[in-house]
């Protein structure tokens, strides 16, 4: 999970989007409901409201579900606030590169959808052991999600793919 759950006065713990869907899990971590939303944002935290509708992002849309409980009224701490809810954490946030969708494409070429931070420069490196690795190529990120192909892939029996931000 890449963001903050929101919490219910009843304890309920939502978060999404993962894999396509909002999530919805009783206080004991057991699942109460899941809801399709398609492919989300990623890193984006659902919103709970005081009347107890949940906001969400997904495919291309906001989606407002209503819930069984409002916010929680308590401290819990937020991704990148303090636990008052009132300001953003001093420190500055840093996006890790991270690899999504490994997709062997219909003209036998296979890409890697690449996630970080638009302005940043990352270093896509290869291995065939995890032990070596080499580099295949070096991407200046101009939004927050590149493509990338690996055209050797198919010679390969199996390849290990890593992202690394460069200063």
């Amino acid at each position: 999970m890449a963001s903050s759950p929101a919490i219910s006065a009843d304890g309920t713990i939502y978060f999404g989007p993962v894999s396509g869907n909002v999530f919805a899990l009783y206080p004991d971590g057991a699942v109460k409901w899941v809801f399709p939303i398609g492919v989300g944002v990623f890193g984006a935290s659902p919103a709970l409201t005081l009347d107890g509708t949940l906001y969400v992002c997904g495919s291309n849309k906001v989606y407002a579900l209503k819930t069984s409980s409002g916010l929680a009224r308590s401290s819990w701490p937020m991704f990148r606030h303090d636990p008052r809810h009132t300001a953003n954490a001093g420190l500055p946030f840093v996006f890790p590169p991270t690899l999504f969708s490994p997709t062997l494409q219909s003209d036998g070429q296979f890409t890697i959808d690449v996630y970080g931070e638009a302005g940043s420069t990352y270093q896509i490196d290869v291995s065939g052991d995890l032990s070596s690795w080499s580099v295949l190529t070096n991407l200046s990120a101009t939004t927050f999600h590149t493509l990338i192909a690996d055209p050797q892939a198919a010679s390969y029996q199996q390849r290990f793919y890593r992202a690394r931000m460069l200063p």
